[in-house]
């Protein structure tokens, strides 16, 4: 288990992780990654596996295993190397994860799933432990199903083939760089095979599957989105015992409206593009522009920003007038940052915002503070004339109580059972590896800073019953990117500590500034392009989850579906 994790990347019996198929003494066979270094015990694997923060090795011994073996288990690695599969750069985010099927039989020329995968990644290794009274199942015929693509990319015109071929199979035992047979039983009635293969430096038939195209399950009833399949030929029951690829956690489609808002969609926006808030227009409110609207800021603006739209990736009209101006409020100096909340109940329209040069009473210690307003219609907009809290405030409610969290320097949680009333302050949200932050580490343009322990910049939060993700940024990070991190909620709020964080979308296109230099970030409003993702918002609809994100730093938005 890596830190964070729930439960194990990887849990296997221990001679098939090192592609032991029968238990032969010899084995495993291999040139690389993988080999003996003892006679008969004694096996290497140098497997590059990455992780966070930590790892957690567990082994269990078989049923009927004699009391008490000698057993050890090495495990040596180090921190911040990147790993590269083959040409490619693997992110911080990959994981190394494992999928079997064991112990399964299939008859006759049937057609079976080795993996079914939905998520992006690439496949990594394949084992293949099988038995059956005749070798006629070596005619089977492996295909992959790429990006949910229903024609298949053939590897193979058979088994044997798929791992080199009849030329190394005419030859008994053998091991390359790129694939192994380590076991050939060829008695009548009790037929055994047992074979790996390696595909990071195989770029011809690699079956990868691309961040930013989600697979679709291909028309035809047998197959499934990016797997292997196995296509036999012949009379016995195969029995067939393992395989293996590797995958990385989130994928990110983005929307092929993208960049959904820039400063060229309306000329009342201006050149600075943050905060995001997007809803689902209520069938309560009559003739709304859109079935969406987008809610956004300016770092400096005198009004919020509106965009509509009739899908939820976009194309977006930006609504000219905006909402929410600012001497409708008690602000003197900007507003920005709108978090919006339907309440379906009363049919009310929510909307946090935070301010700078606030006129009335606030919390002590506040620069800048967050504010409530509501509407009917969601374009028209009263204000509370109440300080509840500090800025870019994230708001929900959990069994009975109101929280905010704001991220920024203080990692603050707040609370209230009075979302119009103000929150006290709570204790600092712990995340696991996001750590104190030395102040002459942190990259500031500001020549006074606040008085910060972290440097997360701007949150957002997705709650379910009993916890909540928090997606956020942080200044200094090399690039700039968005994370999440989930917290257990529960009553005593100095329990709330987040798991280790995982990567979710980093800078990889022209319009989110892929060509910008690429360096630590620094605090405040940039008004040129950045190498930098900002700014996240979390809308959930039916199954789908949709992230919206500031690009290039705050040169626009763009929108993606995770998965």
């Amino acid at each position: 288990m890596c830190g964070g994790e729930d439960e194990a990347s990887i849990e296997d019996e221990l001679h098939l992780l090192h592609r032991i198929g029968f238990l032969d003494d010899s084995a495993p066979w291999a040139a690389r990654r993988i080999e003996k270094t003892g006679s008969p015990s004694g096996v290497y694997n140098t497997y590059q596996i990455p992780f966070r923060s930590s790892v957690r090795v567990t082994a269990q011994l078989p049923p009927g295993t004699k009391p008490n073996p000698r057993f050890l288990y090495i495990l040596r690695g180090t921190l911040n190397l990147p790993i590269r599969f083959g040409s490619i750069e693997l992110p911080y985010s990959a994981r190394l994860t494992l999928s079997r099927l064991e112990s399964y039989t299939e008859s006759s020329l049937g057609e079976f799933d080795l993996c079914d995968l939905s998520r992006s990644g690439i496949l990594y290794q394949v084992t293949i432990a099988a038995s059956s009274p005749k070798l006629t199942f070596l005619e089977a015929c492996l295909r992959a199903y790429v990006d949910g693509n229903s024609d298949p990319l053939v590897l193979s015109s058979g088994l044997e083939d798929y791992f080199l071929g009849t030329y190394y199979l005419n030859r008994g035992l053998y091991y390359t760089e790129t694939a192994g047979l380590t076991h050939l039983d060829e008695t009548e009635g009790a037929c055994e095979f047992s074979a790996h293969r390696f595909h990071d430096d195989d770029a011809g038939s690699r079956p990868n599957w691309r961040r930013g195209n989600r697979p679709r399950r291909p028309t035809h009833p047998t197959s499934g989105p990016t797997s292997g399949k196995l296509v036999r030929s012949g009379e016995p029951e195969t029995n067939i015992s393992h395989c293996q690829e590797g995958t990385m956690p989130v994928a990110a489609i983005r929307s092929p409206h993208n960049p959904i808002i820039t400063p060229e969609s309306d000329p009342s926006i201006l050149g600075n593009i943050n905060g995001p808030s997007l809803i689902k227009v209520p069938d309560w409110i009559e003739n709304p522009l859109g079935r969406y609207y987008l809610y956004f800021a300016h770092h400096q603006g005198k009004f919020i920003r509106l965009a509509y739209a009739d899908e939820v990736t976009g194309p977006y009209t930006v609504y000219t007038r905006g909402v929410l101006p600012m001497d409708e409020t008690d602000f003197e100096r900007h507003i920005a940052s709108p978090d919006v909340l339907i309440d379906d109940e009363v049919r009310v329209i929510r909307m946090f915002y935070h301010g700078a040069g606030f006129t009335g009473l606030k919390h002590e210690n506040l620069n800048q503070n967050t504010c409530y307003a509501e509407s009917s219609d969601g374009l028209s907009f009263v204000c509370d004339r109440i300080c509840l809290g500090p800025s870019y405030m994230r708001v929900w409610n959990w069994n009975g109580t109101w929280y905010g969290f704001g991220g920024g320097g203080g990692r603050e949680i707040w609370h209230t059972d009075n979302y119009r009333k103000p929150f006290a302050r709570g204790p600092i949200l712990e995340i696991d590896n996001e750590s104190y932050i030395p102040k002459e580490r942190i990259h500031e343009s500001k020549k006074d800073p606040d008085d910060l322990t972290y440097r997360m910049r701007h949150a957002a939060v997705d709650v379910d019953a009993s916890s909540v993700t928090i997606y956020y940024s942080n200044v200094g990070d090399h690039p700039e990117r968005i994370k999440r991190a989930r917290v257990q909620m529960s009553e005593d709020l100095t329990a709330w500590k987040a798991d280790a964080f995982e990567e979710v979308l980093r800078t990889e296109t022209d319009y989110e500034g892929v060509n910008e230099p690429n360096e630590p970030s620094t605090g405040g409003a940039d008004h040129e392009p950045v190498h930098q993702l900002r700014d996240p918002y979390i809308y959930n609809e039916a199954d789908q989850k949709y992230l919206v994100y500031s690009i290039a730093g705050e040169k626009g938005l763009g929108i993606a579906e995770l998965t």
